[in-house]
C-alpha cells in the first residue's frame, strides 16, 4: 500500500511540475495589438533622439501612436506588455521611456 502511494505521488509532481513551464513570449501582429495605431519597436526607439520634431519621430516609427495628453503619446510595442512613451515640448521630443522593448 505504501509503494502504491509513493508511485501516485511521484506521478503526481511529475505532472504538477512539467505543468509549471514558463513560457516564452510570443510576437503578437502589430496589426492584433493596435489597429488605429502603429507599434514601435526597439530599434525604433533607438533611434529617437531627445530635439527631434513630432514629424521627424513618426517618420521612424512608420505614424502616430495614442496621444494619451497634450504632448503625451503611448506607443505598444510588437509583444503584449511593452510600450514607448513619447513625450514632446514645443513640438520637439523632450523626453521619453520605454518598458519591455
Amino acid at each position: 500500500m505504501k509503494k502504491i502511494f509513493t508511485i501516485i505521488v511521484v506521478i503526481l509532481l511529475t505532472i504538477s511540475i512539467t505543468g509549471c513551464k514558463k513560457k516564452e513570449k510570443e510576437p503578437v501582429k502589430k496589426e492584433e495589438v493596435n489597429k488605429d495605431n502603429v507599434t514601435i519597436t526597439l530599434g525604433e526607439y533607438e533611434k529617437l533622439q531627445v530635439g527631434m520634431t513630432y514629424d521627424e519621430v513618426t517618420k521612424i516609427i512608420g505614424g502616430n501612436c495614442n496621444q494619451v495628453k497634450d504632448n503625451e503619446y503611448y506607443c505598444s510595442g510588437d509583444y503584449a506588455g511593452t510600450s514607448a512613451t513619447l513625450i514632446f515640448e514645443d513640438n520637439k521630443l523632450k523626453e521619453k521611456k520605454q518598458t519591455g522593448l
